[in-house]
């Protein structure tokens, strides 16, 4: 599995629009885009900042959302939201702590790149 943290800032003003557009682009990835486990969208406590959480079960899947017409076709009304590109950090490895404070290292299986993707605010 490959877990991705997304993180973008909004426009002051355009939280609305933006997050329409992220309900319609999470109800579309989660029903069409195969091997997508979770996207889930979060307001940040910071201002105009929203955080993505994402589960795939292999990094072909992750690029081939980034494809995705539902995406492609809403990156111009993403980029009027927003001042700057996302950024994206992949989590490699879970650590799982147990009551004793004792902890196991769960390593992701694939550890992809996709420092070559690009953002709305490209």
């Amino acid at each position: 599995m490959i877990d991705f943290v997304v993180t973008q800032r909004v426009n002051p003003g355009m939280e609305q629009a933006f997050e329409t557009l992220i309900r319609e682009l999470a109800t579309n990835t989660l029903a069409n885009d195969e091997g997508c486990l979770r996207y889930e969208w979060y307001r940040a406590a910071s201002l105009q900042t929203y955080i993505l959480i994402e589960r795939w079960t292999e990094m072909a899947a992750a690029q081939d959302h980034l494809k995705a017409e539902h995406l492609t076709s809403l990156m111009p009304k993403f980029r009027e939201c927003v001042p700057e590109k996302f950024s994206v950090m992949q989590l490699t490895t879970r650590i799982v702590f147990n009551a004793r404070g004792n902890s196991d290292h769960v390593r992701n299986s694939h550890y992809g790149d996709r420092s070559n993707c690009h953002g709305a605010g490209d």
